[in-house]
């Protein structure tokens, strides 16, 4: 059960502890005094999602902690999921304004995940959103399936279900993609085929355009070469010219060490010149003027333009990008579509599927007969004695098809409650034709039932007063004083008749301290809760009559709750 609630920071609630009792609680207090702050701070332990707004203006952190008496249950988890086991399961949570928000369960660091798991085991929390799922009919499916709890033919449904789904999903995706996956291979082998064909090497189009620069200068460069040797080598005055001034040279050597070093250095220069004549001569001598090359120089480089063009800014941007094709045309042309293997395959999990279908279904027609008798029972308990509570299952209109049937995640059939709330005028949807009062008791009723078949030991409830009075929230109220000897409840009511059959009442209240709006939530005793009944009743806690009817209904709570 949940022992105690504390709340620092959290809304306006500065500093506030609940400590709750064993049995039936009940807290109360005008609109607007905070009492669904409380709900708010339960709904957060439980792993509700964190707002900065939660966080008291002027403070950097709001702080949630809930503690929980140990059962074998709970033990179990902790110990399965490595937290330390002690005599009681405190939850904490710390919302940050930085936004680094903080679960701890019994001191030690945990998830949000990890914190919903353990916390649902723990409560049972019916609020709006509940009257909301009730009134959303492709919820009904899962408050029966709570009762009925089909475990091992959901998982085995919902197993082939996943398989068939996503073989579907790949079979279409495959029927839709086929065209666009031939059409890339095509593309990718012409384009590799292209690219192969040319066989760029890094770098050979700039010795490409070197060659071709030279070949379209060759024959002026063969002109002025050959001017050049026949100048050095067939020219007599030019060539006895040398051969004099290096006759006169030998004639200057010995005078003086300087002189020498100028002869020694004409001689190396008539050296390198006979040198520079001979090489140049064998470099005309192997020179040729083929055009044909020229042409074949233009055409390879043209090829490899086009590809640049197409593929790339340079030849290595087209060697990777033929190299990265070459790995998807490898990855495309295994993708093989076999379209019969794929429809035997469908074909046999289809049938399969249907007959687990079918089992899950089956459990559920049976289940559904006795929900709707244990419906109609908690129903007469708190005035719908005429009541007619019944399941309808119809099928999907829309899923995975197959055989005429379609299939979703939850089976081919979808639950629909329906009511007969005057005899005589059949049943309707209940989304259409129960009021609001009527709504809170049936969902007290799905509540109630349902509870006997979950390991819940604490239940709180919200609003399920909702649009009723009079008799009826007295049967309501004794209902909940019954219910009250199984689980712990946790009832926030604006209901005198529910009110007075409280074990423990807390009453809400807003207060100004030091300037500021703050909540405050206390324990009423003795004829403080006759005074509270009393304001619930009339409005005033002094009027006496309503203290007499009050004084009356705290009477008859021992009775209620025998």
């Amino acid at each position: 059960m949940l022992e105690r609630l504390h709340m620092q920071d959290f809304a306006i609630a500065d500093d506030v502890t609940l400590e709750f009792s064993r049995g039936f609680n009940i807290i109360t207090g005008e609109t607007g005094a905070g009492k669904s702050i409380i709900l708010n701070a339960i709904a957060m332990a439980m792993g509700d999602r964190a707002d900065q707004e939660m966080i008291r203006l002027g403070s950097e952190e709001a702080v949630v902690e809930a503690l929980f008496t140990m059962h074998p249950l709970l033990a179990s988890w902790l110990r399965e999921k490595g937290f330390p086991l002690e005599d009681v399961c405190i939850v904490k949570r710390i919302v940050k304004r930085n936004g680094k928000n903080r679960v701890f369960i019994n001191g030690a660091s945990a998830t949000l995940s990890q914190l919903k798991e353990i916390t649902e085991r723990l409560i049972d929390l019916n609020n709006q959103s509940e009257h909301q799922m009730l009134m959303d009919p492709s919820s009904h499916l899962l408050f029966l399936d709570y009762f009925g709890m089909p475990g091992k033919a959901m998982e085995d449904y919902q197993s082939l279900y996943k398989e068939l789904y996503h073989l579907t999903e790949r079979y279409e995706h495959f029927k839709r993609e086929e065209r666009e996956i031939r059409r890339k291979i095509d593309t990718y082998r012409f384009e590799v085929s292209e690219i192969e064909a040319v066989n760029p090497r890094p770098g050979e189009d700039e010795t490409l355009l070197e060659e071709v620069k030279i070949l379209e200068k060759a024959r002026s460069i063969m002109e002025h070469t050959a001017f050049i040797d026949r100048l050095l080598n067939e020219n007599d005055d030019f060539t006895g010219a040398l051969e004099e001034v290096a006759a006169r040279l030998e004639k200057l050597r010995g005078i003086g060490d300087t002189m020498d070093s100028l002869v020694e250095d004409l001689h190396a220069h008539l050296d390198g010149m006979g040198e520079a004549s001979r090489a140049l001569q064998r470099y005309v001598e192997g020179m040729e003027l083929d055009e044909e090359h020229l042409d074949e120089v233009n055409r390879r480089l043209a090829d490899i333009e086009k590809l640049k063009r197409k593929y790339g800014d340079s030849i290595e941007d087209v060697l990777a990008y033929g190299s990265r094709i070459k790995e998807d045309l490898a990855v495309y042309e295994e993708m093989t579509f076999d379209a019969e293997s794929f429809s035997r395959k469908i074909e046999e999990l289809g049938c399969q599927i249907e007959e687990k279908d079918n089992a899950l279904s089956a459990l559920r027609q049976e289940a559904a007969r006795d929900f709707s008798s244990a419906i109609e029972a908690e129903l007469k308990d708190i005035g719908m004695e005429q009541a007619r509570f019944e399941v309808r299952f119809l099928p999907l209109d829309q899923g995975l098809a197959f055989h005429e049937k379609f299939y979703g995640p939850a089976g081919s059939l979808r639950a629909e409650f329906f009511i007969e709330t005057n005899p005589g005028e059949g049943s309707h949807p209940l989304v259409r034709t129960a009021s609001g009062g009527e709504l809170s008791r049936i969902l007290f009723a799905l509540k109630s039932v349902i509870g006997r078949h979950l390991d819940i030991q604490c239940m709180i409830f919200d609003e399920i007063d909702s649009g009723i009075g009079g008799a009826v929230a007295g049967m309501v109220g004794s209902k909940l004083a019954r219910l009250a000897q199984k689980y712990q409840l946790i009832v926030i009511t604006h209901q005198p008749q529910i009110a007075a059959l409280g074990e423990r009442h807390f009453h809400v209240e807003k207060v100004y301290a030091g300037e500021r709006t703050v909540t405050r939530a206390r324990v009423l005793e003795g004829e403080e809760i006759v005074e509270e009944v009393a304001r619930m009743i009339s409005g005033a806690r002094d009027d006496q009559e309503a203290l007499n009817v009050a004084r009356r209904m705290r009477r008859q709570e021992e009775p209620e709750r025998a």
